[in-house]
């Protein structure tokens, strides 16, 4: 095959992220000082002003602990 040369790579002009378009990450004021890493991850989903993706993901995190599973032994 042939090579064409100047298609491939390297940088072209506005190409890319523009500077300065990443989201900052934000602060959550209203959460609880505790060690209890499951009492805060359901106060992270509970709280309104959470991102809601933030609140999904806490909420997985956190569904294994919450919820008793059932034993399968009579």
């Amino acid at each position: 095959m042939a090579e064409i040369k100047g298609t491939h790579g390297g940088r072209r002009k506005g190409a890319g992220r523009p500077p300065g378009s990443r989201k900052e990450p934000c602060l959550i004021d209203g959460l609880p000082v505790t060690a209890d890493p499951a009492v805060w991850l359901l106060a992270l989903v509970n709280h309104e002003g959470a991102p809601l993706r933030l609140r999904v993901e806490a909420a997985k995190t956190l569904l294994p602990y919450s919820h008793a599973q059932k034993s399968t032994a009579s």
